[in-house]
């Protein structure tokens, strides 16, 4: 590999330790340690080029996905060990006849049954079942944010930023049905292009958060878009490029600054320093002008001078 610093190419035995035995400094990431074109250079052009020589601001998730050398659908673990109510349901009658056998009997017996009880329990204690992630999580998320924004005035717009997943397509027109007079724009990561562009990650995962026909009847997804979704597929906003997707939150800010509210214009008229008024029919008119000079029928005949 070639030394961040000094630019000397290096052997396995002149970067042992991560430091370069030609000018002694020290790199990050070693290709034979780390993975194929995972090396200092590269990383140091790949974030010069995606937060636009500084200007940007990106995260170590959005670095990870840039930084990654070749596209294939990742999917997550599945479920290993055993639930924990089997567990615990076998370990249990276990550990109790073991205990129960070093009480009644004696010597090297006793020894081996009670040492045999206590590892049983500290085996099933230890042991973890990996499953898929459960639902009830994700579903609290979209309550959260309802919660979060009935803090703020009805008036103020929302932009919705999310991946390309089932809760993702869903939260935005959640948020409509439960706060119609605030405006919504949904900026996610389309499901089409998470779909079907080459170079896009797809992820996978094991747990189905809505079915086809949710997603088609509340998300308006078409078919092939749901049924991906449903079958376990998405993708994650991250993936896309910094620049690309300050652009596309820019563009979804002044949406959601000039669409009009939606429902009744008068409920979102009333801001700082605007004082809601009762509609003037023509007797309201009328009755306002009385007194004033030149107003209504002039109850003197003739004219005066001073």
């Amino acid at each position: 590999m070639i030394c961040p610093a000094c630019a000397a190419s290096l052997t396995g035995k002149e970067r042992t330790g991560r430091v370069c035995a030609r000018c002694g400094k020290r790199f990050a990431l070693d290709p034979a340690v780390h993975g194929t074109g995972m090396h200092d250079i590269r990383i140091r052009r790949i974030a010069k080029h995606a937060t636009d020589h500084g200007r940007l601001k990106i995260t170590l998730t959005q670095l990870w996905y840039l930084s990654r050398t070749r596209n294939y659908a990742w999917a997550e673990q599945d479920p290993q060990g055993v639930p924990t109510g089997i567990r615990w349901l076998v370990a249990l009658p276990v550990a109790v006849a073991l205990l129960l056998c070093a009480v009644l009997t004696g010597g090297v017996l006793a020894f081996v049954a009670g040492a045999a009880g206590c590892v049983v329990l500290v085996v099933a204690s230890a042991m973890r079942h990996l499953g898929a992630e459960g639902t009830a999580g994700r579903s609290d998320i979209v309550a959260g944010a309802l919660e979060e924004l009935a803090e703020y005035p009805s008036a103020l717009p929302v932009v919705v930023l999310h991946d390309a997943d089932p809760l993702g397509v869903l939260l935005a027109p959640l948020i409509r049905a439960a706060q119609r007079d605030r405006v919504v724009v949904d900026a996610g990561l389309p499901v089409s292009a998470a779909r079907g562009k080459q170079g896009v990650v797809r992820l996978a995962r094991h747990d189905r958060f809505a079915d086809a026909e949710q997603l088609r009847a509340v998300a308006g997804l078409p078919e092939a878009d749901a049924k991906w979704l449903a079958d376990g597929f998405w993708s994650p906003i991250a993936v896309v490029p910094p620049r690309l997707l300050e652009s596309i939150v820019v563009r979804a800010v002044e949406r959601a600054l000039t669409t009009p509210p939606p429902g009744p214009r008068y409920a979102h008229t009333n801001g700082f320093l605007t004082w809601p008024q009762a509609p003037q029919t023509a007797q309201t008119l009328r009755a306002r002008d009385i007194g004033r000079p030149g107003a209504g029928p002039s109850t003197k005949e003739g004219t005066s001078s001073a």
